[in-house]
């Protein structure tokens, strides 16, 4: 007779992808119960405490932990820069690791069952190409100088960078709005300072006064790239900030030369190119704007860039 009475159980398979994309929807449910030392933020979106393991906080404390929004079960420490995700989360609130930390993860996201044999890949969607649209644009754009565009940095009491990546266009269509629009057009960099695929468009008024309603708006790919509105210095000392107006008003503080990432997660991502010897970065304010300003930083510091 064959006994299978010691036969191991085999481990529960998770899809720890799912788990944590879960564990995110539903961080207002499980996160206040996993830390209930840290205190309920006033707009009852995040949690604040002392650190990452959830300690109380003096008075507003380093630390927040997201319950709601882009960033929903994160936690970000602004004292020391480190930052966790809901996995980790979870492995700061109980101890847990390995095997057990995932099938606790998966109880708490409702999913604590084995994933399911993966489904044949659909095809995939070939991305649209708007390489022609973005060369016509950029063969129709001129130099700022004289232009609506400078007008529109001048309003904003800013000038005009001269840089050959940064253009004015008198018609940027925008098929939403159904018309249009004067506005600027910014050609993006990859870290080896090749142009990238993609564009950036800010629209204006007719008058240059202010933006349109369209905003900005991005055209193509511009994954890992920047606008870099002044040129690579000799010394390797440059800024990033996320705008390209919060560059030029920097850099007419600072004299540091400044280059715009365009968003948060592009500031947070930004590949600084081979020479870079001192990084300034310029954030927006808000926690979406720290917390890309304190992930970068912890890049860098892990490659030995002084920063600051």
């Amino acid at each position: 007779m064959i006994d299978l009475n010691d036969i191991a159980v085999p481990k529960t398979r998770h899809d720890l992808a799912a788990v944590r994309e879960r564990l995110a929807c539903t961080a207002a449910d499980w996160l206040p119960g996993l830390f209930p030392e840290a205190r309920l933020a006033r707009d009852r979106r995040s949690l604040r405490c002392a650190d990452l393991s959830g300690r109380p906080p003096r008075k507003e404390g380093s630390c927040t932990i997201h319950l709601d929004g882009p960033y929903a079960g994160w936690g970000f420490d602004y004292a020391t820069g480190e930052r966790a995700g809901p996995i980790d989360l979870i492995a700061q609130a109980t101890g847990l690791c390995d095997g057990a930390l995932f099938d606790e993860a998966a109880r708490l996201a409702g999913m604590d069952h084995p994933a399911p044999r993966p489904a044949p890949a659909a095809p995939l969607r070939a991305r649209p190409d708007h390489s022609s649209e973005i060369a016509r644009l950029v063969d129709g754009a001129v130099p700022l100088a004289g232009t609506l565009g400078e007008t529109y940095l001048r309003a904003r009491g800013l000038s005009d960078p001269g840089s050959p990546d940064l253009l004015f266009h008198s018609d940027l269509p925008d098929f939403d709005s159904c018309r249009g629009w004067p506005g600027l057009i910014a050609i993006l960099r990859l870290p080896g300072g090749e142009r990238a695929p993609g564009i950036h468009r800010t629209f204006l008024l007719d008058d240059g006064s202010a933006k349109a309603p369209p905003g900005k708006k991005m055209l193509g790919s511009v994954k890992d790239a920047v606008v870099r509105l002044f040129p690579m210095p000799e010394d390797g000392q440059i800024g990033i900030a996320e705008g390209i107006e919060t560059a030029l008003a920097a850099h007419a503080l600072f004299g540091t030369p400044v280059w715009a990432a365009l968003s948060a997660d592009g500031l947070a991502r930004f590949q600084w190119p081979e020479g870079a010897r001192r990084v300034t970065t310029y954030a927006d304010a808000g926690d979406a704007g720290r917390q890309a300003a304190a992930t970068l930083s912890d890049r860098l510091n892990r490659a030995d860039i002084p920063n600051e």
